[in-house]
């Protein structure tokens, strides 16, 4: 409302000064005043472009599926699906990071049902396109296709998660994701913690352990789970976003204070 009446505002003093000009001013400032007043007009429809794109965002990111993969190079790593069940990231994927100790490493919160895994052929028809860079023939099926950089985590070098009686740093994490059996190098891991062969940690690895784990690590990057600190991620180019908007070209060229201030008056606030 506040966006509304401030451009009415614009709209109405430039109308006035224009008309000043055609009455009063020279040729010269006359042209000038027609070009301001142009320009002005421009500027305006493009911040409701904006606006609009990013209000739309908000509500679509929320209610349709979006993938997430996480890529290296021309090296697909993992990857998962986010459904529409809720309106904040976080919550959807916090919980993916509570695996339980002891026997029951085999459970996942049951909340978590709104990450949903990559089966193995799915995984494997995205590296094959990822690698390929025919991101567009991935993106068909969902809202958005999020790809993220491994180093969107080297913020997260001093933190460890604790995944049945292991605790595992960041980069053990992603060691594991990026090895050639995820769910083996992780039991590996887990078996050293527990003094016990990985053969017997296997079975009750029970989940997806792609998907779980890069959805932990996302979650924790992203912790108070607000859509808008994904923006920053977006500039730098750390996270892509397929297919882009006019709103993602507009955070490629503006300032971060900038962003941070229309970002948090679309999506802390109508």
């Amino acid at each position: 409302m506040i966006l509304v009446l401030i451009a009415g505002l614009s709209i109405m003093l430039s109308v006035v000064f224009l008309f000043l000009a055609f009455r009063q001013g020279k040729p010269i400032f006359k042209i000038f005043m027609v070009i301001l007043f142009s320009l002005s007009i421009l500027l305006i429809i493009f911040g409701f472009l904006i606006i609009e794109d990013a209000l739309n965002f908000k509500k679509d990111f929320s209610s349709k599926q979006n993938l997430f993969l996480l890529g290296d190079g021309d090296q697909l790593i993992a990857g998962f699906v986010l459904k529409p069940a809720v309106n904040k990231l976080d919550s959807a994927v916090k919980s993916v990071s509570v695996l339980r100790n002891g026997s029951n490493i085999s459970e996942i919160d049951s909340r978590a049902s709104v990450l949903v895994s990559l089966s193995d052929s799915q995984f494997q028809s995205h590296k094959d396109s990822y690698k390929e860079g025919l991101l567009e023939e991935i993106s068909t099926s969902y809202y958005k296709l999020l790809i993220v950089n491994p180093v969107v985590f080297e913020a997260l070098k001093d933190e460890y998660f604790d995944i049945g009686d292991a605790s595992l740093s960041v980069s053990e994490v992603l060691e594991v994701l990026n090895s050639q059996d995820p769910k083996q190098s992780l039991a590996e891991k887990i078996g050293v913690a527990r003094g016990v062969d990985a053969s017997v940690i296997l079975p009750q690895i029970k989940w997806d352990v792609r998907s779980t784990l890069f959805g932990m690590l996302f979650a924790k990057r992203i912790q108070d789970g607000d859509i808008h600190n994904l923006f920053y991620y977006f500039k730098d180019g750390s996270i892509r976003i397929y297919p882009s908007s006019i709103m993602f070209r507009f955070i490629k060229i503006t300032p971060e204070s900038v962003i941070d201030q229309t970002m948090k008056n679309v999506f802390e606030g109508e």
